[in-house]
């Protein structure tokens, strides 16, 4: 990222390098961990992506394909952003994917 300053990231596959199960296990061992290990996932999550994120703020976003486990992916993006600054909170909570959806003019 740092040579590349075009370069975006999502840093929804958290859940592929926590949880095997996210892809292709089954989905009620996925939600069974995911509600089991809650906090310890956050903690993983949080020491993987923490000084990316706070050293590249501007670029990084949430982003999950939402299937029908969705809205437990979006508590724990919430729960996973709520544990940066509020001013990082809000960049990788929603304002660097608006940024980058506006029009270039290209």
């Amino acid at each position: 990222m740092a040579s590349n300053s075009n370069a975006y990231y999502t840093y929804n596959n958290i859940f592929d390098e926590i949880i095997p199960q996210f892809r292709f296990g089954d989905k009620q061992d996925f939600i069974d961990a995911m509600e089991r290990d809650w906090y310890q996932l956050l903690d993983h999550a949080l020491i993987h992506y923490e000084d990316l994120i706070n050293t590249y703020p501007d670029r990084f976003m949430w982003g999950t394909d939402r299937a029908d486990i969705g809205q437990l992916l979006v508590k724990f993006g919430r729960d996973f952003i709520g544990r940066f600054d509020p001013a990082i909170q809000e960049q990788i909570g929603h304002l660097n994917a608006e940024r980058f959806m506006q029009p270039t003019g290209v």
